[in-house]
């Protein structure tokens, strides 16, 4: 894959790969922090694409603010789909 450091998201996966490719979304949180560890953050968007290649994925910075609030969106649309489909 080409990560320096393996991706978290590729070490659960195998620990549990059916949480994977059954999971609605991935949250990737405290994308601030990317520029001061060494994560290679395209390799593993690439990894969770293989994966489960219609996954959203929502890039969560809180320090920054970026990213909440399109993921708090798609959480009340996903909401309501469970609710009218009940």
């Amino acid at each position: 894959m080409g990560c320096q450091n393996s991706c978290l998201v590729e070490r659960a996966q195998h620990k549990d790969p059916l949480l994977f490719r059954e999971s609605k979304a991935v949250a990737l949180c405290k994308t601030d922090l990317l520029p001061y560890v060494p994560f290679d953050f395209p390799a593993c968007r690439v990894y969770i694409e293989q994966i489960h290649a219609q996954i959203p994925v929502f890039e969560i910075s809180s320090l920054k603010g970026s990213g909440i609030g399109v993921f708090i969106d798609w959480l009340r649309r996903e909401c309501r789909v469970e609710l009218i489909d009940r």
